[in-house]
């Protein structure tokens, strides 16, 4: 099975760790500075389930047609479900299959995650705020690496996930726009009567400033309630709950750049970032 994501399927086995470390802190800054407070026996295993969250969410902005992207996920998909019987033939992939091994990461659910991401490649708006809990599912695996035994840190990446994962899309909407992703699921678009395609247009539609307070509410609500769940889970968990730590940041800056959200970012830089997690990561989030 020859891989069709963007890491390089060349690189040597031996330069493996380096490669996916690198490719974490490229592209997902949180999750990178989250991982360097948690046990270094687990780190790379963290690496690698993030190094795969990666490729897979760059898949939509890297193709030129949705029909290539369904090729690269179902790639992924099929990979992950022979990792017990193969090695992997990428650098993400084999890291991906010791994680699994060494963390009896669950297949089923890592091939779901890599399933939610299709209609990313459509621009279709998923059905309802529960199918935007692709977060939810990353926070999970994360703590089955560092020694959860699931159920103990359910509740605290269900909230975790939508929070995180609401405040990121609210602070990209305009990045995700360019590349044809919906933030909001259909019924709210129903309710603010906002038509899918009124998303991707010049200017926000009637019903986004409300849509927009809407989400930022939701997120804020998912954060507390994830804040009280993470303090009652097992510390050893905790730093893979770290990038929640950047939730009331991001909603501020979102808040205080909403005019011109639709069409520039709100950007947390680096330092910003470093702090927020390193102050969580010693005192709580």
């Amino acid at each position: 099975m020859s891989g069709p994501g963007s890491e390089n399927p060349m690189a040597p086995a031996s330069g493996d760790a380096d490669y996916i470390t690198a490719l974490v802190r490229t592209h997902d800054r949180p999750r990178y500075y989250a991982s360097l407070f948690a046990p270094a026996e687990r780190r790379q295993y963290l690496f690698a389930l993030y190094a795969m969250n990666t490729e897979i969410c760059r898949i939509p902005a890297s193709v030129a047609e949705p029909g290539l992207g369904d090729i690269r996920l179902q790639w992924w998909q099929d990979a992950i479900s022979l990792a017990d019987r193969e090695d992997g033939e990428t650098p993400v992939m084999r890291a991906l299959v010791s994680a699994m091994r060494d963390c009896r990461l669950p297949g089923d659910a890592l091939v779901r995650l890599a399933e939610a991401h299709r209609s990313d490649l459509y621009g279709d708006p998923r059905a309802s705020l529960q199918d935007l809990e692709t977060d939810s599912a990353l926070f999970q695996l994360a703590s089955l690496v560092l020694g959860s035994d699931g159920p103990q840190t359910a509740k605290a990446a269900g909230h975790a996930g939508i929070a995180h994962g609401l405040a990121n899309q609210i602070c990209t909407i305009a990045s995700l726009r360019r590349m044809g992703r919906q933030i909001a699921p259909a019924d709210l678009l129903e309710i603010y009567d906002i038509e899918p395609k009124a998303m991707f247009a010049n200017e926000p539609p009637a019903g986004f400033k409300a849509l927009l307070d809407h989400l930022v509410d939701l997120a804020t609500r998912h954060f507390q309630d994830a804040r009280s769940a993470i303090h009652a889970i097992p510390a050893g968990c905790r730093p893979a709950f770290l990038p929640v730590a950047l939730v009331p940041g991001l909603l501020k800056r979102a808040q205080r750049n909403r005019q011109d959200l639709w069409h520039h970012p709100a950007v947390m830089p680096d330092l910003a970032m470093l702090t927020r997690i390193g102050r969580a990561a010693v005192f709580g989030i």
